[in-house]
């Protein structure tokens, strides 16, 4: 809380000294080139084209306006549509060709086992008629020896086709084994023909299922090849279109800082809530805020303040931050934990809402050092007067331009012992 006195005699918060009823113009026009060299320094350009495989040229000066980017940002996306769409074609067409591929696989097997199938049966054959010639001819030299050996052979008396009273006499017999073995002979050869075409046949499925398999991988490889091209044009085009809609938004904020620059500019200090001289005084950490004297109480963006350590949520103008985390670090130092922070930075319509709540110790809204990013509410123990907290923390703060006011003192007008502001 702030418990900040009225106009009858006490003080305001913090006094800020009233602008002249007229600001130069040309203290305006060097607030807006701040604010545009701003812009355009933050600035970087975004191209429209669709084209997969472009780049992002280098930063130009200045910042496209938002709406060419909002322009870009369209054309963009019908690009990364587009590109989806041929992708999802491409993958449906490797889909296809992978599946030839196994389809093609699978006939080389089958023709490969045909193969060797049929050549297994052309050894047979040619071993049958080697074996079959050997056996007639063993026979006929037994005929020719002695006629009665045949008579004792059945398998060769099929073979001739003869019964055996009539191949006992060997003349015969060697007439009736050539003829017999001409035409076994003659048949085997012909079978031996027949597994000789049907080898040939084998393997020229064979060496067709082959090329028909590397066909298919090619066609394959070639696809995939084209997903990971398209996939690759994708990825660039929506990393394009990513920038595209960071740097919509970052012109239209700086769009809308402008704005509020340019309409800060020609307020005059002129009742609650109207710009003071809340001006960045003392030194600053990392982080440098922006420029807190162009806003009114209340209405200064976070982007203008700075995060405190240890206090997650927590805001303060540069100067006032930076003092905060190195005072905030020596507490630590003693009490183990950083400072406990309810309240830091108060925009105008939660200065409202706690003055709806506790009309007696809030300030009128629009007045709040709260609403400058200079006053702070603390927890942890330094919210009790008696407590150990509170002594270190009334101890040390000043080295480090914080305070405690006269009216939130224990005998003050409004005690608040949690109630602390930056001096500078």
């Amino acid at each position: 809380m702030d418990g900040e006195r009225t106009c009858d005699g006490a003080r305001l918060g913090r006094a800020r000294r009233p602008l002249p009823r007229l600001i130069p113009t040309v203290i305006i026009n060097v607030i807006i080139n701040v604010i545009i060299t701003a812009v355009a320094a933050a600035g970087f350009a975004v191209t429209g084209s669709a084209s997969a495989s472009a780049t992002v040229s280098s930063p130009p000066s200045p910042t496209p306006p938002a709406g060419d980017l909002r322009s870009a940002v369209a054309e963009q996306t019908d690009a990364v549509r587009a590109a989806r769409d041929d992708l999802a074609r491409t993958a449906q067409e490797a889909s296809a060709a992978l599946e030839a591929y196994s389809v093609a696989v699978q006939a080389q097997q089958l023709a490969r086992a045909e193969q060797e199938r049929r050549q297994q049966a052309l050894l047979s054959a040619e071993t049958d008629l080697v074996r079959r010639r050997a056996e007639l001819g063993r026979w006929a030299q037994q005929a020719y020896r002695s006629g009665n050996g045949l008579a004792a052979n059945p398998t060769l008396v099929t073979i001739l086709g003869g019964s055996t009273a009539e191949i006992s006499r060997g003349q015969r017999v060697l007439e009736l084994a050539g003829r017999q073995s001409s035409r076994v002979i003659s048949q085997l050869q012909q079978a031996l023909a027949v597994q000789r075409e049907a080898s040939r046949t084998a393997d020229a499925a064979a060496e067709a299922t082959e090329r028909t398999v590397l066909a298919a991988r090619a066609a394959q490889q070639a696809r995939d090849a084209a997903v990971r091209r398209q996939k690759a044009g994708l990825d660039r085009l929506e990393a394009r279109l990513a920038i595209t809609q960071t740097a919509v938004e970052d012109a239209e904020r700086q769009a809308r800082m402008l704005a509020q620059a340019r309409a800060y500019a020609g307020l005059l200090d002129s009742g609650p809530g109207a710009r003071g001289d809340n001006r960045v005084t003392g030194p600053v950490g990392t982080c440098a805020g922006g420029q807190t004297e162009l806003y009114p109480n209340g209405e200064i963006p976070l982007e203008a303040l700075c995060p405190l350590w240890g206090a997650p949520g927590h805001y303060l103008r540069a100067d006032a931050a930076y003092a905060f985390d190195q005072l905030s670090t020596q507490y630590a130092k003693s009490f183990g934990r950083p400072i406990c922070v309810t309240d830091s930075y108060r925009s105008y319509a939660e200065q409202v809402q706690v003055k709806a709540e506790k009309p007696s110790l809030a300030a009128t809204p629009g007045t709040s050092n709260h609403g400058w990013g200079t006053a702070l509410d603390l927890c942890g123990g330094i919210q009790d007067f008696d407590r150990d907290q509170h002594h270190w923390f009334a101890l040390n703060a000043p080295a480090f331009g914080w305070f405690h006011p006269d009216w939130a003192a224990r005998d003050g007008s409004k005690p608040e012992p949690w109630h602390w502001e930056f001096g500078g």
